[in-house]
């Protein structure tokens, strides 16, 4: 997938799980800078990493990613807010696996040739790209 394709995957994504924005990034270093005055539920696409394999006749290429579903962190909350923050960012990895599986509103067309789910993991991160909480989770395709 092309960097514009995976920009419009990213877009498609981010409307469809209602979150409030999203950033794509090649590194840590660009998510803080891209991510330093936003607010509210925000989804970080890396720039996938494209593998080649095969002969020169007969070149296959994969793609690997890892997506991020953050919201700032309050050092000053309470427990109960933080827990709820880590509740509303792993629901919304949990519709974006379902939404590029194809299975929100009865719609299952699978969105990317290749999707690979058999070890994805959802992992929680705490205060990830300097204060954001919520979930991360890679996927080939």
């Amino acid at each position: 997938m092309d960097v514009l394709e995976f920009d419009k995957l990213a877009q498609d994504i981010t409307t469809k799980v209602e979150a409030d924005g999203y950033i794509i990034c090649a590194d840590d270093t660009q998510a803080v800078n891209e991510l330093r005055d936003k607010v509210g539920n925000h989804i970080v696409f890396v720039l996938p990493s494209l593998y080649i394999e095969g002969a020169p006749d007969s070149l296959y290429t994969s793609d690997t990613t890892a997506i991020y579903v953050l919201t700032k962190d309050n050092s000053g909350q309470l427990k109960i807010e933080e827990l709820k923050q880590f509740q509303d960012t792993q629901q919304i990895a949990l519709k974006i696996v379902k939404y590029l599986c194809g299975d929100i509103e009865n719609d299952y067309y699978c969105r990317l040739q290749k999707l690979d789910l058999s070890n994805t993991v959802l992992d929680p991160v705490y205060r990830e790209f300097a204060g954001w909480n919520g979930y991360t989770f890679a996927i080939s395709f």
